[in-house]
C-alpha cells in the first residue's frame, strides 16, 4: 500500500483492540496512510499492520483500491467442421505461496508506546482507584497529551494543515465527544480528571487558533516556511559547515537565553502565567532543553494554584447566588488543581451533597479531607454531622457533634444539635 493511499473509517460495531481503535478514530475524516504515520506513535511498519487488520475487519475503507484487471478476451470458437485435438494435460506445480497461512496481526504491546506512557501505565496498575477506569481510555488521554506542548494546532487536533473548515469542525466535535470534561461528570477519574482538563484546554486553544480562516491561513504559511527551512537545512547538512551556517543556530541560542531570562523575571515577580507562556516559547525553539522542561514543570504547580484560587472564588460567588451545581464544579476543579486547598475541598463536599444527595459517599470523603486539613475549623464537622443525620446515621452524627464541641465548647449550633440527637 502506497503512503498516498486515502483511507476512511466505516461506521459499525467492530471488535477492535486499543491500537486499532486509535487508528480507526483518526480516519473518521479522510486521510492518507502518510498522515497516519505522523499521527500515530508507532513505526510505519506497525501502522501498516494495523491498517491491514482494519481493512480485513471491514472497519476501514480504501478509497484508492488497485485498478481492476480487464477480463481476458475469450479465444475464437473453433468451427464445428474442424475437430480440435484434445490438448495434453499439464501438471501445474503447486503454488507454495498460496499454501502459506495468512499472518495474524499481533496487538501492539505497551512496550511500543513512549517510555513516559509505559511508566505511567505501570504506576496505574498499582492504583486500586483506577481499576474501573478502562486502560484504552487512559492510553488515549496519555497519547494525546504526550509532548503536546511541542505540537502546533493542527497536530493537537490530528488534522492536515490543508483540512477544510468542515473537516476541522467535525474533528473538534469528535474530540469534544471523547474528551469534554462534562461527559465524565460524577465519574471518578482520579488523576486522569486533571489530565483530561489539561487535554481539553489544549484542544480548545488549538481549535480557536485555526477556526478563523485568516488565522488558519497565517498558521499554514508559518508551517510552510518552517518546512521549507527544515528541508533546506537538511539538504545543506552534507556540505561543509562554515561560520555562515552556524549563525542561525547561534541566533536561536541567544533568543532562548533571552526568553529564559524574561521568564525568570516574571517568575520572581510572581507572574507565573506569563512565565509559563515564555518558557513554552523557549521550549518550542529548543525542544530538547532539559532545563526548560524542568522549569515548566516547576512553574506549572504555581499556575495551577493561581487557577485554583480563581475557580474557588467563582465557586463562592455561585454558591452565594444559589447555583449549587455550578459551585460544586468550580470548587471541585479548584481542588483538583491544588489538592492542598482545603477550602476548595470543603466547599466541593458541601455543594456536592446539596446538588445531589445520592453522591453522599464522595461528599463525605471531601469533607473528611477538609476536616483533616482545617484542624481548627469546625465547619467541615458541622456539614458531616448534618449529612449523617439526613442519612439516618444518628450515631455518626452524634460523634461528629461531640468532636465539634471538643474543638469549640461554646459552639451554639453544636449545642442545639446535641439536644436534638439525644
Amino acid at each position: 500500500m502506497k503512503p498516498e493511499t486515502r483511507l476512511r473509517a466505516k461506521q459499525g460495531d467492530f471488535q477492535l483492540n486499543s491500537e486499532e481503535a486509535y487508528l480507526w478514530s483518526r480516519t473518521l475524516e479522510t486521510c492518507t496512510l502518510k498522515d497516519l504515520y505522523s499521527l500515530a506513535p508507532w513505526e510505519p511498519q506497525a501502522v501498516n499492520q494495523i491498517v491491514e487488520a482494519l481493512l480485513k475487519k471491514a472497519a476501514l475503507e480504501n478509497l484508492d483500491p488497485p485498478a481492476a484487471r480487464k477480463p481476458e478476451a475469450s479465444p475464437p470458437k473453433t468451427p464445428p467442421s474442424v475437430k480440435k485435438p484434445p490438448s495434453p494435460e499439464r501438471k501445474v506445480p503447486p503454488n507454495k505461496s498460496a499454501q502459506k497461512q495468512p499472518t495474524t496481526l499481533k496487538p501492539l504491546k505497551i512496550e511500543d508506546l513512549p517510555k513516559e506512557i509505559q511508566e505511567q501505565l505501570q504506576m496505574d496498575r498499582l492504583d486500586f482507584d483506577l481499576l474501573d477506569l478502562p486502560e484504552n481510555f487512559r492510553i488515549e488521554v496519555l497519547t494525546h497529551l504526550h509532548e503536546i506542548e511541542k505540537k502546533n494546532a493542527f497536530e493537537v487536533l490530528g488534522l492536515h494543515p490543508l483540512a477544510s473548515e468542515s473537516e476541522i469542525k467535525q474533528r473538534y466535535l469528535k474530540l469534544s465527544r471523547s474528551f469534554h470534561p462534562d461527559r465524565y461528570f460524577r465519574k471518578d477519574l482520579g488523576p486522569y480528571k486533571r489530565r483530561l482538563d489539561l487535554l481539553f484546554n489544549h484542544i480548545q486553544r488549538a481549535y480557536g487558533s485555526i477556526k478563523n480562516p485568516h488565522d488558519r491561513e497565517a498558521l499554514v504559511r508559518q508551517l510552510k516556511a518552517k518546512h521549507s527551512s527544515s528541508a533546506a537545512a537538511k539538504k545543506n547538512s552534507t556540505s561543509k559547515r562554515d561560520l555562515s551556517k552556524l549563525d542561525p543556530k547561534l541566533a536561536m541560542m541567544g533568543k532562548v537565553r533571552h526568553l529564559l531570562k524574561e521568564a525568570e523575571e516574571f517568575s520572581q515577580s510572581h507572574q507565573y502565567g506569563k512565565a509559563y507562556e515564555v518558557y513554552q516559547a523557549a521550549l518550542r525553539l529548543d525542544p530538547k532543553n532539559k532545563e526548560i522542561q524542568t522549569s515548566l514543570e516547576r512553574i506549572q504547580a504555581f499556575v495551577d494554584r493561581e487557577n485554583a484560587v480563581s475557580h474557588l472564588k467563582q465557586a463562592e460567588e455561585d454558591f452565594a447566588s444559589e447555583k449549587t451545581l455550578k459551585a460544586y464544579r468550580e470548587a471541585s476543579t479548584a481542588f483538583r488543581l491544588d489538592p492542598k486547598n482545603m477550602e476548595a475541598a470543603f466547599l466541593a463536599g458541601k455543594t456536592l451533597f446539596l446538588a445531589d444527595p445520592e453522591q453522599s459517599k464522595d461528599a463525605i470523603e471531601l469533607l473528611k479531607r477538609a476536616k483533616a486539613g482545617l484542624s481548627k475549623d469546625v465547619r467541615p464537622g458541622i456539614e458531616l454531622m448534618k449529612i449523617y443525620h439526613q442519612l439516618g446515621e444518628s450515631k455518626k452524627a452524634s460523634l461528629e457533634c461531640q468532636e465539634i464541641l471538643r474543638r469549640d465548647p461554646e459552639n451554639a449550633l453544636a449545642t442545639r444539635w446535641k439536644e436534638k440527637l439525644r
